[in-house]
């Protein structure tokens, strides 16, 4: 996978987070691309989903990661491979980094995927096979303009396996449905935790 930058790793993170806090789609793996009119390369990573817990892999500048978000302690871990160490936060805590508004990535009520945005409406505007699935394709117009987006929401799974913005495009390819190995989401045995407080005063970080 090519690499990417910290501002894609934060827009990574974003991403898994939304899955997580999303109504939990059925239990499946899959690739991601993100292409964001900011980033000179696309974010690509794979994805993995059970049970509200998610895990998103990818390649960056210092080397292979993961985001995980552990659904049942609602905490999220950074995981540095080459490093061997991991950051740990809990949900709602303010993200590392700076990142772009990330198109919707999660669960939708198929009948009105737009119910629990406020100033935002979507209408059905027709039926198409993307990335090899079938879906309903939406159009929500928002009364700030830069929400305006479409997205193609699988008939089956309710997630959007396309969704295209004025500046970012997101496609899940390959999906894979069916249970997910436990130790996808967890830390591997022998990575210590770093603590970010170890950054002040001039200390040094993992290198992200």
């Amino acid at each position: 996978m090519k690499t990417i930058s910290r501002l894609s790793i934060a827009f990574v993170i974003l991403i898994a987070c939304a899955f997580a806090q999303a109504p939990a789609p059925p239990s499946f793996s899959a690739d991601i691309t993100t292409t964001n009119q900011r980033q000179p390369e696309p974010i690509k990573g794979k994805i993995f989903f059970d049970k509200g817990n998610t895990r998103i892999d990818m390649s960056t500048q210092r080397g292979d990661m993961s985001v995980i978000h552990d659904n049942t302690n609602k905490t999220n871990y950074m995981v540095m491979h080459e490093r061997k160490m991991y950051i740990e936060t809990k949900d709602g805590a303010r993200p590392m980094g700076r990142a772009p508004r990330t198109p919707d990535v999660k669960a939708f009520d198929p009948n009105n995927p737009c119910a629990n945005e406020e100033g935002v409406t979507c209408k059905k505007v027709g039926e198409e096979n993307v990335n090899g699935r079938d879906c309903d394709k939406w159009e929500f117009t928002s009364s700030d303009s830069s929400k305006n987006r479409t997205v193609w929401i699988d008939k089956k799974m309710h997630i959007p396996v396309r969704s295209v913005s004025a500046d970012t495009t997101t496609d899940i390819t390959n999906i894979q449905e069916g249970p997910q190995d436990k130790s996808h989401f967890q830390v591997p045995d022998g990575y210590q935790k770093f603590d970010p407080s170890q950054m002040m005063g001039g200390g040094r970080g993992p290198g992200l």
